[in-house]
């Protein structure tokens, strides 16, 4: 794991979407969260200085309802 001091943003995990039913594809200039069910998409991000980046007030327009996942154990 790696561990970047000072990060003022979160990190989302490719593999906890694949686990849990979504496919992630990555391209030039973005990236796109699929359901495996419905084939729909949940969001998409943007490359911004060579980082894929999602812009949280975009999620509204694309219909997100939910991004947050909590656990109680604090290293987590």
């Amino acid at each position: 794991m790696w561990l970047v001091y000072g990060l003022e943003h979160n990190f989302l995990s490719i593999s906890q979407f694949c686990d849990n039913g979504y496919d992630v594809m990555f391209e030039k200039t973005n990236c796109t969260v699929i359901n495996k069910d419905n084939k729909s998409i949940m969001f998409k991000g943007k490359i911004v200085e060579n980082v894929y980046k999602i812009n949280f007030s975009e999620l509204v327009d694309q219909k997100v309802i939910c991004l947050l996942s909590m656990n109680d154990k604090k290293w987590v």
